[in-house]
């Protein structure tokens, strides 16, 4: 993919994340108590969704992957897409 263009490429799944541009960086979220789990509706976009956000704001992929693992788990412990995320501040 990275000869036709593509500059950065980012994997997620439940148990890791990597972040493949010039380098290689595997990731591995912090566990949910699986009592906590509410749903799993939403969390993948919960994940793109703070990688995006570190992207736009010139973030480090250290600090885009924290913050969709965190986001990621979030929206784990709620039944709707979104209302178990809370402000970007108790994420990071």
């Amino acid at each position: 993919m990275q000869a036709q263009g593509v500059k950065t490429v980012i994997l997620h799944t439940a148990t890791l994340a990597l972040w493949l541009d010039q380098t290689a960086l595997w990731s591995t979220p912090e566990p949910v108590n699986p009592a906590e789990i509410r749903s799993p509706v939403g969390a993948g976009d919960a994940f793109c969704a703070g990688i995006i956000y570190a992207i736009h704001e010139n973030w480090t992929a250290e600090q885009a992957l924290h913050l969709g693992h965190h986001a990621a788990a979030a929206a784990l412990k709620s039944v709707t897409a979104s209302e178990g995320i809370p402000p970007l501040a108790a994420l990071i």
